[in-house]
This record gives C-alpha cells, sequence and structure tokens, in this order.
C-alpha cells in the first residue's frame, strides 16, 4: 500500500489547478494494468446532473436510469452494480464509468469532484462522496462489477441476512485497512489490480490485489462491531481532519474507542455517539466523573441531544470536572 501526502496544511485553502495535476500523477499506472475505471456512489447523490438538473429525482425504470447516466458522462460505458440482498432502490447502488485511460478529459473532472466533496464534507461534517474510486482491471466490466457487487454484501455473525458494505465509500476502506490490515484488504480486491481513492485526509492511498479468490472477509466479532460502529466513527473522524492533521490509524483507534464506550454507556444514536467521541478527545476520561451520571441520566430521561446536554456545561465547570478526572488523580 501506498499512501501520499500532497497539501501541507490540510485542509487547503481553495483548490488549485497544481493541485489537480499532482494528485492525477499519483493515480492510475501503466495501461498494461488494464482498463480504467471510476467507482461511483450514488447513494446521496450523483456526481454529475442526470437529464432534469441537479434536483432531478433519478428515474425509476432500469433502462431509463442507464441512459440517463450515459449521457451524464458523456457517452462513457456505464456498468451498473446489482444485488438482491439487501434490498436497496436501483439508483443508489454503485456504478462504473469506464475512462479512455488517464488523458480522458472526465479523469481530471473526477478529481476535481472528488476534492470539493472532500472538503464540503469536511466543512458540514456530513455528506456524500459520490466519486469514490480509481480502478483498474483486466476483468470485463461485467466481471468486475459482479465482483464489487458480492464485496458489499457481507454477513456479520448476530446479525439476519446480508449487510451492505458500502465498500465503494472512500470512508470505508482506509477504515477496513486499520481494521484488518493490508494483507486481507489486498486478497479482497480480486480482479481489482489497482485501487486508489482520495481519502478523508487528503492523501491518494494505492492498494494492489494479490488475486485472492473470496469477496466475502470472514469477521471476528470485534471487527464486525467496528464495522456496524463505521458511520459514527467516519463522522467523528470527518470533525477532527476539519481541523487538524495526524495518521488516520491513530485518529481511528480513538474514534473507534470512544464511539464503541458511547454505545456501552446506552447512547445508541449515531449523533450522540459523535458528540460523546467529540467531547471525550477534548476531555479525556470525562464520562468517569460522578457529575456526569446525572447529566447522562436527566439527558435520557428527557430525549435530549447528548451534544446538547453537554454544551450546557460551562468552562469553569469543565475545568473543575477535568481538574477531578481520574486520569489527573492518578498521576
Amino acid at each position: 500500500m501506498q499512501s501520499t501526502a500532497l497539501f501541507d496544511p490540510w485542509p487547503p485553502l481553495a483548490i488549485e489547478p497544481t493541485h489537480i495535476m499532482q494528485l492525477a500523477a499519483q493515480i492510475g499506472s501503466s495501461k498494461q494494468d488494464g482498463a480504467f475505471y471510476l467507482l461511483i456512489d450514488p447513494m446521496l447523490g450523483e456526481p454529475r446532473p442526470l437529464d432534469g438538473g441537479p434536483d432531478a429525482a433519478p428515474p425509476e425504470n432500469t433502462p431509463t436510469l442507464q441512459d440517463s447516466r450515459t449521457a451524464a458522462w458523456d457517452g462513457r460505458s456505464i456498468t451498473m452494480l446489482t444485488f438482491n440482498e439487501p434490498p436497496l432502490p436501483y439508483a443508489q447502488l454503485p456504478y462504473l464509468v469506464q475512462l479512455q485511460g488517464k488523458e480522458d478529459p472526465l479523469f481530471a473532472e473526477s478529481i476535481q469532484i472528488a476534492l470539493e466533496n472532500n472538503l464540503a464534507l469536511l466543512d458540514r461534517g456530513f455528506g456524500g462522496l459520490p466519486v469514490c474510486a480509481w480502478l483498474q482491471s483486466h476483468a470485463s466490466s461485467e466481471e468486475l462489477a459482479a465482483w464489487l457487487a458480492r464485496m458489499m454484501q457481507q454477513r456479520i455473525k448476530g446479525q439476519t441476512g446480508k449487510r451492505y458494505l458500502r465498500a465503494a465509500d472512500p470512508r470505508t476502506l482506509p477504515l477496513l485497512l486499520a481494521l484488518l490490515g493490508e494483507e486481507r484488504i489486498s486478497l479482497w480486491l480480486g480482479p481489482v489490480a489497482n485501487w486508489y481513492l482520495l481519502s478523508i485526509d487528503g492523501r491518494v492511498t494505492h492498494l494492489q490485489s494479490t488475486r485472492g479468490s473470496q469477496a466475502t472477509l470472514t469477521l471476528k466479532p470485534h471487527e464486525a462491531e467496528a464495522i456496524l460502529d463505521a458511520e459514527a466513527i467516519n463522522r467523528t473522524l470527518a470533525q477532527w481532519y476539519a481541523t487538524r492533521s495526524a495518521p488516520y490509524a491513530q485518529m481511528f483507534l480513538n474514534g473507534r474507542l470512544w464511539v464503541k464506550t458511547a454505545r456501552e454507556l446506552g447512547w445508541p444514536q449515531i449523533d450522540d455517539q459523535v458528540a460523546f467521541a467529540l467531547y471525550a478527545d477534548r476531555y479525556p476520561q470525562f464520562w468517569q466523573h460522578p457529575s456526569m451520571s446525572a447529566i447522562f441520566k436527566n439527558a435520557k430521561e428527557t430525549q435530549t441531544p447528548l451534544n446538547t446536554a453537554l454544551a450546557e456545561i460551562t468552562a469553569s465547570q469543565w475545568d473543575q470536572i477535568m481538574l477531578h478526572s481520574p486520569q489527573k488523580e492518578n498521576q
């Protein structure tokens, strides 16, 4: 795996043409590594407007949707991923756009879109990243789409049926890398010779396949638990990366620990878990202070969002909480 930093500082104040050129130089290798594809996740919107403009609902008719996407991508070949379980609206399933190599003008545009969406996510703390990855493969587009679809249908012990693992989303693969390790992920990529993504910290990550034959992940209980917490973890990381830069692995470990702690303390909602993690980052071990029991209890009984409840604590009260925190008292 290669992970190359370009931006200093991150996030940049503005996107410059040189940024696009430098990112383009890091994405895609020789033509000998197969055809070149964009992997798109339209769950929260299309990266290029379909017929009717950016606010138009996608067509429900499958052939019409295919034609509309082909037109939106200036006639490039579109291959949709399909699966029946779990049931999702067809228009929300990922799809492939076959580019005409790195010289294709849509290649540079796709980098621009990915970078703009990344910065918008950091600014708002949530949002979609529809341009997910740049892939190279010798497999046909249909074979590649079928493999990717199997990657995104995973069984998790203790859960009924198959779960939709949004492997296309560029926030998912770094999380899985930190959780499962590069060797397992490289096997999992199967026919994807090269997988490039722009991660939330502004790095281009390049993964190479070791040609594994299984698209199904065998997950240990703690790994499955972290995957089920992925949305809360990713939203927490987005908040952190908006204001600072740090190694992803350490940020992931902290986010994972604090989201899990929030859940175990009786906060099942993602918004509450994110709030807990953000406060835990600023005020270590704050939840162990005796005053927190009453605050937590009242918030749950009145159905007050945790962020609202914690925001009512004054700066001087936080100083007192930190002064008497277990971490301080053990020093």
